[in-house]
């Protein structure tokens, strides 16, 4: 087996710890747990809506704080999407998953340019 990298190993511990100490494994709670900042995941979207990446995104569901998010971004493929949400803090510890990716076309109202 190869060896895990020190990022993998510390989420894995955290995991282990909320486990042994009952706390559910949520987002929130391993962002906690990892010492990943809700400053520093604002910052990182902050960056991609001025680099114009994020068109839009936000919360959907339930939950305090919700579990997941929806955005829309303007990008040429999947694979750019994927190259820049990996550089982020949260998916680089493991908690930013992206669960689908599917095209839209923006019919109604848009960006000025």
């Amino acid at each position: 087996m190869e060896s895990l990298t020190s990022t993998v190993e510390e989420y894995l511990e955290k995991l282990f710890w909320m486990n042994e100490a009952g706390i559910d494994p949520t987002q929130a709670n391993l962002a906690r747990a990892v010492g990943v900042s809700q400053p520093t995941a604002l910052e990182m979207v902050r960056r991609l809506v001025d680099d114009g990446f994020v068109i839009l995104g936000g919360p959907v569901g339930e939950g305090d704080p919700p579990e997941e998010t929806l955005h829309a971004v303007e990008a040429a493929d999947e694979d750019e999407i994927r190259a820049r949400l990996a550089r982020d803090p949260w998916a680089r510890a493991g908690l930013l998953r992206v669960g689908s990716i599917e095209p839209w076309a923006l019919w109604l109202g848009g960006r000025p340019g």
